[in-house]
């Protein structure tokens, strides 16, 4: 994964608009990250999986759409597990 280039080209996806592939990403990330936890570091993903979790808190909480909040709580717990994989 590392001489293919995949642990650094996979985490830019995260910058997507698009949840859904955020969420694919996060996925593939969690398997990838024992082979590419050190070159997840240098690309600072752990920058881009705080403001998604902040970005996705503030949707959990809001009161308006029931079925948004509760996917995004979901994609929320999902990166506070990849950031203690990470740590």
């Amino acid at each position: 994964m590392i001489e293919k280039g995949w642990c650094q080209l996979l985490p830019t996806l995260l910058h997507t608009t698009e949840n859904y592939t955020r969420e694919k990403v996060l996925q593939a990330l969690h398997v990838m990250v024992t082979g590419c936890k050190s070159e997840f570091k240098k690309a600072h993903v752990q920058d881009s999986l705080n403001k998604l979790k902040l970005e996705w808190l503030k949707n959990a909480s809001a009161p308006d759409v029931r079925d948004d909040s509760e996917y995004a709580g979901i994609l929320a717990q999902l990166v506070t597990d990849l950031m203690n994989k990470l740590t």
